[in-house]
């Protein structure tokens, strides 16, 4: 179709309602891009109006809700004296709509914040749709025990999964990890969570790291062999503030080590010394650093009693740190707990039940 047979008669509105939510993948068109895996996307704006030139014949179409769903959009065509209302377009949607021509393109986008990105992985096509401060949406289409649409959520440190049929939510699942969460659901997918949500795909973490200042990603112990999710968040946190990193030999021991020991407590200094030359020194900005990578990785201080840096400082990786926190407590008040830095110097075994004598 040629470009000048399309015009633009309205440009319509934008609903962050619409256009961010449930079903913000029908709203979007997506565009081809450098890779076959991924598309930006153009939107469907609400009222937008359009007229073409088709074998000789003007077409005007204005697009509104679907009256099947009032969350997706539907497709208002008149010729002449016929009018039809319609889920899709008839013809070749994207082009129909003005699509190829970038002025069109230009005038639509004019106010978008953040353009949906299409990622294909397999059989499935992921539509992230919102990227930002502790939060984060997709969506995917799949089948449990009928076609529904699977909306992912992040808000703050937990992961949602809900299933719609229509504009009603037929089931509904939350959990602290993306794997917790689609374990939940009982749906085999072959596929981790970290990828069903889109988390993985090289343009979404590009996507998280330009809004790095505004969305901290953040998991929990459960997520530790995610290196893509690991590596996101090592990123926010420890080299964004700049620390020193060449003294590091492999920081993600640090947390395979823990993950692979019975008991989830810490000695926070020790488990450093897992990752840092024995001849190295830490200085506070990288004490607080690590802190902070700790928590964003769903983990919790539970030392006891106010810390000096001549103390030792404990840490939980358990989704239950009260019980852990609890018992060190219990064990201070009793005196059986170590809390000297120096007790424990040469020492490098980060987990309580090594030894009593290491920690206790």
């Amino acid at each position: 179709m040629s470009r000048n047979s399309v015009s633009l008669l309205a440009e319509g509105l934008i609903c962050p309602k619409l256009h961010y939510g449930s079903y913000a993948r029908d709203w979007w068109s997506p565009r081809p891009s450098n890779d076959k895996d991924v598309s930006v996307s153009v939107l469907y704006r609400l009222y937008m109006h359009i007229s073409f030139v088709l074998n000789q014949r003007q077409f005007f179409i204005k697009v509104v809700k679907s009256e099947e769903n009032q969350l997706q959009p539907g497709f208002i065509c008149v010729s002449g004296s016929e009018t039809s209302k319609k889920r899709k377009t008839k013809y070749s949607g994207p082009a129909i709509l003005g699509f190829n021509d970038e002025n069109i393109i230009q005038k639509l986008l004019n106010g978008v914040i953040f353009r949906p990105i299409f990622i294909n992985v397999g059989n499935f096509v992921i539509v992230v749709s919102e990227i930002g401060n502790k939060s984060f949406t997709s969506s995917i289409l799949i089948k449990k025990s009928q076609r529904t649409l699977a909306l992912q959520k992040m808000i703050d440190d937990i992961f949602t999964l809900d299933f719609y049929k229509g504009d009603q939510i037929l089931w509904h699942y939350e959990d602290k990890s993306t794997d917790g969460v689609w374990a939940q659901a009982g749906i085999t997918m072959h596929l981790d969570g970290a990828t069903l949500y889109g988390f993985n795909h090289p343009l979404v973490q590009h996507a998280i790291q330009e809004n790095s200042t505004n969305f901290n990603l953040t998991c929990t112990s459960r997520d530790w062999n995610n290196s893509h999710k690991m590596d996101i968040i090592f990123n926010q946190q420890i080299k964004k503030r700049k620390i020193a990193t060449n003294p590091l030999s492999n920081w993600q021991n640090l947390f395979i080590t823990w993950i692979r020991q019975e008991n989830s407590i810490i000695e926070f200094r020790n488990a450093l010394s897992i990752i840092y030359p024995s001849t190295y020194e830490l200085n506070e900005t990288e004490f607080c650093a690590w802190r902070a990578m700790l928590r964003a990785c769903g983990c919790t201080d539970i030392t006891p009693y106010p810390k000096t840096n001549d103390r030792k400082e404990f840490w939980s990786r358990s989704d239950n740190p009260a019980v852990d926190k609890a018992n060190l407590r219990m064990l201070y008040e009793l005196g059986c707990l170590q809390t000297d830095l120096e007790d424990s110097e040469g020492s490098n075994n980060i987990i309580t039940n090594h030894k009593h004598e290491d920690i206790f």
